[in-house]
């Protein structure tokens, strides 16, 4: 099903971009090096990743890669092509996503930071992501706070 004015963001591009320059695939760190952003930044990233799958068409690889003399298994991220059909089904309601912040009272349920306290935002996520077998269901969705005045001024930098 097709949704009106679904397109990727900024940083989604940007990882787009970064991905077409390495056919070969590469590793969600170093999409995050490529992009100039911190490691706290990953959980933000891994967001904007899983987005893709809305526009673009992804291939998830795991590879054997040796680090400091150890071998590590890590998942590659290849750039296929654009869909055809955008595909946002799944996508959480209105009245979901106002619940579930609603329930929240105003602090995120993964640190414990408040809006009132931290000057933060708090978005709906998911606790077990799609791509890991998680639903859209009330219980699996969660307000956690988004950190963009860092995430999107790196990045916005960066392009």
């Amino acid at each position: 099903m097709e949704k009106k004015g679904s397109k990727p963001g900024l940083i989604h591009q940007q990882i787009v971009d970064v991905m077409k320059r390495f056919p070969e695939g590469i590793s969600g760190g170093q999409i995050r090096q490529e992009l100039g952003l911190k490691p706290e930044d990953q959980t933000h990233l891994d967001r904007r990743k899983r987005d893709l799958k809305k526009w673009f068409i992804i291939h998830k690889v795991s590879s054997i890669v040796t680090v400091s003399g150890k071998k590590r298994v890590v998942t590659l991220y290849k750039y296929a092509g654009e869909k055809k059909a955008i595909t946002d089904e799944g996508d959480i309601s209105q009245k979901v996503r106002a619940e579930v912040i609603h329930a929240a009272h105003g602090r995120c349920q993964m640190c414990g930071r408040t809006i009132a306290d931290h000057n933060i935002a708090l978005v709906v996520d998911h606790k077990k992501p799609r791509d890991w077998g998680g639903s859209n269901d009330r219980e699996n969705l969660w307000a956690i706070k988004v950190a963009t005045s860092m995430f999107y001024s790196r990045t916005l930098s960066a392009a």
